[in-house]
């Protein structure tokens, strides 16, 4: 595993940040392993307006001309 360089808080409680990198790195495995839906924060599943966004798929870049209207 590459070790990215990163500033250290003075006060910051260094078990508490390894656990916090450790579970961001699972979460992110297993949205590569079984698609990004796999793992949702529970309110998403209460709420139809946030079920439905895909932010995966529905981020789409645009070429600077399509955003000024030319073609």
């Amino acid at each position: 595993m590459i070790q990215a360089t990163q500033q250290l808080s003075l006060f910051a409680d260094a078990a508490k940040r390894q656990k916090q990198e450790w579970l961001e790195e699972s979460v992110d495995t297993l949205r590569r392993r079984f698609g990004h839906f796999s793992i949702q924060w529970g309110i998403m599943l209460t709420d139809p307006a946030l079920f439905a966004l895909d932010p995966v798929n529905d981020h789409v870049i645009h070429p600077e001309a399509f955003l000024k209207g030319k073609t």
